[in-house]
């Protein structure tokens, strides 16, 4: 398996969020394969849902899952 992605909807006051989630294999990390599944995964969301936003989290020293999210155009949130 090379990995996997995932957006799921938010309810009650967020529910025109989508969170969005993927998975590397480590024997794929550094190979840019992540950002164009989360493109076409955020252009899905967007076209075929009613929302407003979608956004992920990671943990903060996973810099190969920020600099993929930061390639399909997601932006950091400063606190």
């Amino acid at each position: 398996m090379v990995g996997s992605i995932g957006i799921v909807s938010k309810t009650d006051i967020y529910t025109k969020n989508f969170e969005i989630g993927f998975f590397l294999s480590e024997n794929y990390w550094g190979k840019g394969i992540a950002t164009g599944p989360l493109k076409a995964a955020t252009s899905y969301a967007f076209r075929d849902f009613d929302i407003v936003r979608i956004y992920a989290e990671s943990f903060s020293d996973n810099t190969g899952s920020r600099k993929a999210l930061e390639k399909a155009g997601f932006k950091l949130k400063q606190p």
